[in-house]
C-alpha cells in the first residue's frame, strides 16, 4: 500500500513537470538572459506602486 502512495505520487510529480520541462526546452536558446535591460523598461517601485 505504501509503495502504491509513493509511485502515485512521483506519477503526479512527473506530470506537473512536464510542461515546464517543455516550455524550457523550447525557450532554451530563444530567451537572452544575459541582455541589458533598456532605460524605457526599467521602473521604479514609485512608478509600479502608482499605476495600479
Amino acid at each position: 500500500m505504501k509503495s502504491s502512495a509513493i509511485r502515485q505520487a512521483l506519477i503526479l510529480i512527473t506530470l506537473a513537470l512536464l510542461p515546464s520541462l517543455g516550455e524550457a526546452l523550447y525557450f532554451r536558446n530563444k530567451v537572452s538572459w544575459q541582455s541589458r535591460l533598456s532605460a524605457s523598461e526599467i521602473v521604479t517601485v514609485d512608478q509600479a506602486r502608482s499605476d495600479s
